[in-house]
């Protein structure tokens, strides 16, 4: 190295110097430069266009090999997914990975991942469940209108349309509503109703069992429609009614073992008539002959 340093001072001690450095002057030490400085025989430069070339192939390689790792994951993310799909006039008991269970009410979906489970417990549900969940992490139920967490507990949730509630009957729960925001924390024996961004609060006995997990449906001031949609899920039929009666308010019960008590006893508080058609009920505020 000393050598080849004290090369590059002899030749440029030997280019006359000049107080303002001419051009001529320039090229005489780039020259004397030249003849010093080796060249490595494997160096090659390459044109501008080819290294442009070279740049956007692997780009493009790389952007490529994202698009397969991201198509190969979603693809094996989907293949774990599991979707229970419950039909009207049917319940359905599910066990999870953890050994939880739900019961499904009529009409309701529950979807969660098989392969994801063990790193997160949750599950998307749209429609009526009661899930009696096992001690471990953070256990999850999400849909459009809120997220219910709990650690190990047992608890209904329903969300259909507008509408999202929530019943603790063993530990603690969490309700976290997705459109305002707000947390709720329920203990045994309290629930709460979102609607409309407006949360009420309730109390229920937890002894008792006659609930839809027995077929059976109560009814405090529920909407007359929200009623008549119940009751077409547990027999699977169409009712066909004045719009008018959509928001009146009902108290009362019925249950899916007896089509045409449960008919009654939806009618007769509010003294309305109704004719049969197959599977299609008319029901009228007015006497049908």
């Amino acid at each position: 190295m000393e050598n080849f340093d004290q090369k590059i001072k002899d030749k440029l001690n030997a280019v006359s110097a000049e107080e303002t450095p001419s051009e001529a002057s320039v090229n005489r030490m780039m020259q004397a430069l030249d003849e010093v400085l080796p060249v490595a025989a494997d160096v090659k430069s390459r044109p501008v266009a080819e290294t442009k070339n070279l740049s956007l192939w692997y780009s493009l390689k790389v952007a490529a090999s994202i698009s397969v790792a991201m198509l190969l994951s979603y693809l094996v993310f989907s293949s774990y997914t599991v979707n229970i799909v419950v039909s009207k006039r049917a319940h359905e008991a599910v066990q999870l990975p953890d050994g939880s269970s739900v019961q499904l009410n009529s009409e309701s979906v529950l979807t969660y991942n098989r392969l994801y489970w063990y790193f997160s417990r949750n599950v998307r549900l749209k429609g009526e469940a009661f899930f009696q969940v096992q001690k471990g992490s953070t256990f999850e139920v999400r849909s459009d209108l809120g997220v219910t967490k709990v650690l190990g507990t047992s608890f209904n949730v329903y969300y259909r349309g507008i509408k999202y509630e929530v019943s603790c009957f063993t530990g603690k729960v969490s309700v976290l509503s997705g459109t305002t925001g707000k947390e709720v924390q329920l203990t045994p024996g309290k629930g709460v109703t979102w609607q409309n961004d407006t949360d009420v609060s309730f109390d229920f006995d937890t002894a008792n069992l006659s609930d839809w997990r027995n077929g059976e449906f109560h009814f405090d001031d529920a909407r007359f429609a929200d009623v008549i949609e119940e009751f077409e899920r547990q027999f699977d039929v169409y009712v066909d009614y004045p719009k008018s009666l959509g928001r009146e308010g009902y108290t009362g019960y019925f249950d899916n073992r007896n089509f045409d008590e449960a008919l009654k006893l939806i009618c007769d508080p509010l003294g309305l008539t109704y004719e049969v058609n197959g599977n299609i009920i008319n029901i009228s505020q007015q006497k049908i002959d």
